[in-house]
């Protein structure tokens, strides 16, 4: 019988206080990767208050991410 968690993949994005994206993965057989991506900037001039997966019905659809941040106020 197989155990469908030693299978399973976790990923998750965050955003850092300075304004950087992350991409977080773990699987059972491999240490936590952290993956910088964006270019180094989310692209806002205010915290990121948001994100979510998006993308298409192909296996790269985890790699499209829309983030939603707060107005700039000088």
């Amino acid at each position: 019988m197989s155990n469908s968690r030693s299978n399973s993949v976790h990923r998750l994005t965050a955003a850092s206080s300075n304004f950087g994206l992350h991409l977080l993965t773990k699987t059972p057989d491999a240490d936590e990767d952290i993956f910088p991506f964006g270019g180094g900037l989310s692209g806002h001039h205010a915290l990121v208050s948001d994100m979510t997966f998006c993308g298409g019905p192909t296996d790269d659809t985890a790699r499209y991410v829309a983030t939603v941040s707060g107005a700039h106020r000088s």
